[in-house]
């Protein structure tokens, strides 16, 4: 694709300079770093989870297993509180019977914050003894109560021989210990998490900085060589095409078979010319960010002088170039980039719209953006084509060919001058009615 490279100087323009751009290694960095931070915190999220959970189920259950041994052992003590309730205030001497329990009495095992209740076969409260809890219908099994937390156990108990129901001892347990242990659990991983994150980001930067070391290193050897091999054959590129020039202005009145090939290799020249231009320019990319010529300009003023300088050749092949610009939208970057960027869409837009077809420049505002939209109703691309519209060297066969003089550089180009000026470009686009480029940049107030 071809570049206009006479570019004109911008009206008014604020001599303000803008700090640099950060580098693409840096953007990435940040992105692995990050993604080491997500997984690290994953793990440390489910690790402490099932700590967590682990623990709490190992508390509640010892818990638990405490109820079911004090209702137990407070059992044997229902037959004597059924005949006389003021038995509970006796002190009950269990001897060793061999029946595979703690042969304690309850007094021996209840706590200050359990209580013991006893019921008779209808669910009569017959006694009780321990803290003093809100009273709550009897449910034969384990029953937990939010508020407040309490912890209940409620043994049916039935006689041996005849498995006949006797009555109920139920025992109540409040849990604000053990809530507390898990409130101070928390804590603990929540302090213990954050540490370790501290820990990860360092290790992250140290191990982030090792990762794109050799990276960078390869990165930038490439880009030398793409470089330099430009530079080597721009010159031979010249004489092969100040040469040939000669040759077609001496051999004028020759024969036409001879200019036929002397127009090839000068079109052939210009092309690979171009495309040394367009790879000599990609391999700056990165050092777009560093140019010192980031300014605050206004971007209808920019966008006004490229469709100035596009309208003669819209014109001369038959296209009318139409633009619709709000004013006083400004911009910090490189006015010369940019202006190169929306020459290029324009340059590709004539290129591919058949006379007469239209091409519509459009600025508008949005709260932090400018969208600039270029549209035209020419030959248009394949929807399936266009995920790969701004890769290197793309060139849609059939519509898009390598005879419309493009070197496939030229969208990639584009991509990578806007991505520096924090902005974003997409398309879309029908075949046979045309493409629409829209381009946003982040406004200045």
């Amino acid at each position: 694709m071809a570049w206009v490279t006479v570019l004109n100087p911008f009206k008014r323009l604020s001599p303000r300079r803008s700090r640099p751009f950060p580098s693409p290694f840096r953007a990435l960095g940040w992105k692995l770093l990050g993604a080491y931070l997500l997984v690290m915190m994953s793990i440390a999220g489910l690790s402490n989870l099932l700590v967590y959970q682990f623990f709490a189920q190992n508390l509640y259950k010892n818990c638990d297993e405490g109820l079911k041994i004090l209702a137990d052992s407070a059992s044997h003590s229902l037959t004597n509180i059924l005949a006389d309730p003021r038995q509970i205030d006796q002190p009950v001497h269990r001897p060793l019977d061999n029946d595979q329990d703690l042969d304690l009495s309850w007094q021996t095992l209840q706590q200050t914050e359990q209580s013991i209740e006893w019921f008779d076969a209808q669910g009569r409260l017959q006694g009780k003894s321990g803290a003093d809890f809100p009273f709550y219908p009897l449910k034969p099994g384990l029953n937990i109560i939010q508020s407040p937390p309490l912890r209940m156990f409620t043994l049916p108990v039935r006689q041996k021989q005849s498995s006949a129901l006797v009555g109920y001892v139920r025992v109540t347990e409040l849990t604000e210990a053990e809530q507390q242990t898990l409130r101070r659990l928390q804590w603990g991983l929540f302090l213990g998490s954050l540490l370790a994150l501290l820990l990860a980001s360092i290790a992250g930067f140290w191990l982030t900085h090792l990762v794109l070391k050799p990276i960078k290193r390869s990165y930038f050897q490439l880009q030398q060589f793409t470089s330099d091999a430009s530079h080597e054959l721009r010159a031979p590129l010249t004489v092969i095409k100040t040469a040939a020039e000669v040759l077609q202005r001496d051999t004028q009145n020759e024969a036409r078979e001879d200019q036929g090939k002397l127009r090839h290799i000068l079109d052939s020249a210009n092309q690979m010319k171009i495309l040394v231009d367009d790879l000599l320019l990609l391999t700056r990319r990165d050092s777009f960010c560093q140019l010192e010529n980031y300014i605050l300009f206004p971007l209808d003023e920019l966008l006004e002088d490229v469709v100035t300088w596009m309208e003669m050749i819209a014109e001369k092949k038959g296209v009318t170039l139409k633009s619709d610009l709000v004013n006083n939208l400004y911009v910090k970057g490189d006015p010369e980039l940019l202006k190169r960027a929306f020459i290029n869409l324009l340059d590709n837009a004539i290129k591919y719209t058949n006379p007469p077809g239209e091409i519509v420049l459009s600025l508008t505002a949005a709260p932090k953006f400018a969208q600039v939209t270029i549209q035209d109703d020419g030959i248009g691309i394949a929807p399936e084509q266009l995920p790969y519209i701004f890769d290197r060297f793309w060139q849609a066969c059939a519509v898009r060919s390598p005879q419309q003089g493009g070197s496939g550089l030229g969208l990639s180009i584009v991509k990578s001058i806007i991505q520096t000026h924090r902005g974003q470009i997409d398309a879309t686009s029908q075949l046979g009615k045309g493409a629409t480029f829209k381009v946003k940049l982040p406004l200045v107030s």
